[in-house]
């Protein structure tokens, strides 16, 4: 079922700043505990800062089928949420015998929330191929040479816009048209991309394990892409990471509909 937002009150932000550890398990990869790190720690300071909508541990999924509970919450589970980074988060690294702990040191501006937000599904779907014909099936853990696409649904009329980090560099995913800034997408209606024979894309692993990043964005209001940082050969935009992250700031700061989801998938050979 899906939450359809109420009026908004007048909001109530605050800068935070918070120290967290995050113990990562040793099937996470490097990249992916220290982005999980980032998230759980902006969590804790918005639940420090506006309390919290569960009293109970979350439990978290990272694609492996199997679950670790964790006495910690999500950006999910708070009263607010995060608007801006205030400078570069500090994180350092320690072995311990349970493998490496994440200790974040992190500024950032957070907004209290008093209504809901529409929800929405986001899907990262590998196409499997049989003699029964084609199926998707939703998954984070790639093959190389696998073919991935993606649907969408929401619970009322907006604008999508997807970007992905590969690489250090953070491109387009969706809109499909470079043209175009976001798609616009109706109520209650899964909406499929890059699910055709022309358009599927084909994971390609250089390194022996990767890690691909991608941000969900979802507003009742039209989305305004940021000016690229270059161009590439087929015509994106390219983004660098400092720069996604500064416009995706301003974009909360002055859209409070606004959504943001992210998901890590794994390609390995």
């Amino acid at each position: 079922m899906f939450g359809i937002a109420t009026a908004v009150k007048a909001d109530r932000t605050q800068e935070v700043a918070v120290e967290y550890t995050h113990f990562a398990p040793r099937y996470m990869s490097y990249d992916e505990a220290e982005a999980t790190a980032i998230r759980e720690a902006q969590a804790q300071a918005i639940a420090e800062a506006f309390g919290t909508l569960i009293s109970s541990a979350s439990s978290y999924s990272y694609g492996t089928g199997r679950e670790d509970a964790f006495s910690s919450v999500s950006l999910s589970d708070v009263r607010g949420e995060w608007v801006k980074t205030i400078g570069k988060p500090d994180i350092k690294v320690m072995h311990t015998d349970a493998g490496l702990a994440f200790i974040v040191n992190i500024k950032g501006k957070v907004r209290e929330l008093d209504f809901l937000k529409p929800e929405f599904r986001s899907e990262i779907l590998k196409m499997q191929t049989d003699s029964k014909g084609t199926a998707v099936v939703e998954t984070s853990e790639f093959k190389n040479g696998e073919s991935l696409c993606y649907a969408f649904t929401a619970p009322q009329e907006g604008y999508l816009a997807m970007f992905v980090k590969e690489y250090g560099e953070i491109r387009n995913f969706i809109p499909i048209d470079l043209d175009a800034a976001s798609q616009k997408v109706k109520a209650h209606e899964r909406t499929f991309f890059y699910d055709t024979p022309a358009e599927h894309i084909e994971m390609v692993c250089d390194e022996p394990r990767e890690i691909n990043t991608f941000y969900t964005i979802f507003s009742t209001n039209p989305i305004v892409r940021p000016v690229a940082h270059t161009i590439g050969e087929d015509g994106s935009p390219i983004y660098t990471d400092e720069q996604f992250q500064k416009w995706l700031g301003a974009l909360r700061s002055h859209d409070k509909g606004v959504q943001v989801e992210v998901k890590f998938i794994t390609i390995s050979k």
